[in-house]
């Protein structure tokens, strides 16, 4: 009996030594952590998924884009109203009609109008005369005839009249450009301010205005304005003086330029937004106001460190990098990515010129790992 429990306490130990022979080795682990480092073994799969960039400075444009609309230039644009009360007698345009300054475009009768004239020629009459009258004080008076209060008199009554007749041709300058040919109860020529087209047109023959109703508009299209909002945060990319390129639905494909020449001085307090106003020529008029556009404004280039896209890991709070410091051995880092253009992400704080990134792979460290994103 006792013969037979050795026998099978020996069966027993031959048979778990060769269980523990048919056991498979157990494999290293590919990589541990100890806080923000990574240590991961080379002979791993997960090291050989890595690849691996250094981190390069080169100069950056970075670019801004925002919406905007095309708008005329305020001073490049007139409506035109009477100077006084009048009845349409006679018009000269139409809707559309490109006009010159000067350009008659209607013409009215008013009461007001002949009152000027009046003035004027009633100004340029006692002119005359008195010039007249000195004429021949200052005849008499060589001849003894006359005394020297007597020249006195009419040499200051003819300055008199003389600066009335000036006022008078001044004020009636306003309204005629030659007033000596100006003929008492004419009709008033009203003539364009400004070189443009015809964009509103109210008159109408035989319809009676008054001195604060707009009867014209004349808008000048070859010199327009692109009015853009910008984030106040991105304002500091742009400079007066600048440039900016920009489309419109209209004509898509074809880029636009101008020049920006104001930045507001104020942010909207409701959307936080800084208004940009640039100019162009518009010498075919293709462009409309009130078109949408779209802005892209290329700030002056500077200094960036530069790393592919690919080693940006998305934290919770902050974006971060591995950064290789052995052959196996990374570090989590914290960075600051101002942009990221065309693959390429540019770095403000957290990286120095020649560092050694993760470039592609460092998602794998992250999740296999169970790396603490934080």
């Amino acid at each position: 009996m006792n013969n037979f429990f050795k026998l099978f306490a020996i069966l027993c130990v031959v048979a778990f030594a060769s269980c523990r022979k048919n056991e498979a080795p157990q494999p290293a682990p590919s990589h541990f952590l100890s806080n923000d480092t990574v240590f991961v073994n080379k002979e791993s799969a997960l090291f050989a998924s890595l690849s691996f960039a250094t981190a390069k400075e080169d100069y950056f444009s970075r670019q801004i884009e925002a919406p905007a609309q095309i708008a005329f230039d305020p001073t490049q644009q007139a409506f035109v109203i009477l100077p006084f009360p009048g009845r349409v007698v006679n018009s000269h345009i139409r809707l559309g009609q490109k006009v010159r300054a000067g350009t008659p475009l209607f013409e009215v009768a008013s009461a007001d109008f002949i009152e000027v004239q009046r003035d004027f020629f009633q100004a340029q009459s006692e002119r005359e005369f008195a010039h007249r009258n000195l004429q021949r004080v200052e005849e008499l008076y060589k001849n003894g005839v006359a005394s020297q209060r007597d020249l006195e008199e009419a040499t200051n009554e003819f300055r008199i009249a003389d600066e009335e007749f000036r006022n008078a041709t001044a004020s009636a300058k306003i309204f005629h450009p030659n007033p000596k040919s100006m003929r008492v109860g004419e009709p008033l020529v009203v003539r364009a301010p400004i070189a443009g087209q015809i964009s509103e047109n109210h008159v109408v023959l035989g319809q009676f205005f008054d001195s604060e109703e707009p009867a014209v508009l004349i808008v000048n299209k070859q010199r327009m304005w692109i009015e853009a909002h910008l984030p106040e945060r991105d304002i500091r990319f742009v400079e007066e003086e600048g440039t900016l390129q920009f489309r419109v639905n209209a004509f898509p494909g074809k880029e636009f330029s101008a020049e920006i020449f104001y930045i507001d001085c104020s942010v909207d307090e409701e959307t936080r937004m800084i208004g940009v106003v640039a100019e162009f020529d518009n010498p075919n008029g293709l462009l409309r106001a009130g078109m949408f556009a779209s802005v892209v404004i290329t700030a002056n280039p500077q200094l960036r460190i530069i790393v592919p896209e690919t080693a940006i890991m998305q934290g919770e709070r902050r974006n971060f990098v591995f950064v290789r410091t052995s052959k196996t051995t990374f570090v989590k880092r914290y960075v600051d990515v101002e942009t990221i253009v065309e693959g390429k992400a540019m770095i403000t704080s957290g990286l120095q010129v020649g560092e050694e990134i993760v470039s592609t792979g460092g998602i794998f460290i992250v999740s296999d790992g169970g790396f603490f994103i934080r």
